[in-house]
């Protein structure tokens, strides 16, 4: 039997038009979280969604609770240009106080929060 690989634009004839036969049911993605799905009836891109994780952080002032399920540290040009004492702003003179200031707390944190299995996005 001769496969078939269909794309969601190749479509012309509006959104209510039932996907050829024969075409199996799958799922594509990395995780149940993040996967489209595939059938006769057509292309869905709903996420399924994920278990709330609650993670509750003491601090000094009010305790603070995320979803690690739905969160995600975020770091911010933690790279050698910026941060290196023979970086291109240190080159320049420029002081690397400020911008090695959050090296030792990501260095604490980061494992951490891997383990907890959360997301890390870090844009350079």
């Amino acid at each position: 039997m001769q496969q078939r690989i269909w794309h969601a634009l190749c479509f012309n004839q509006g959104m209510n038009r039932k996907l050829p036969s024969p075409l199996s049911p799958a799922t594509f993605g990395p995780a149940r979280s993040n996967a489209w799905r595939l059938d006769g009836d057509g292309i869905s891109l709903i996420r399924q969604p994920e278990p709330a994780r609650p993670l509750r952080i003491e601090t000094d002032t009010y305790a603070l609770e995320i979803d690690l399920a739905r969160s995600m540290l975020v770091v911010v040009d933690m790279q050698n240009d910026f941060c290196h004492p023979q970086g291109w702003f240190a080159q320049k003179g420029v002081s690397m106080r400020a911008t090695r200031r959050p090296i030792p707390v990501l260095n604490r944190l980061l494992p951490a929060w891997r383990h907890a299995g959360a997301r890390i996005l870090w844009l350079n």
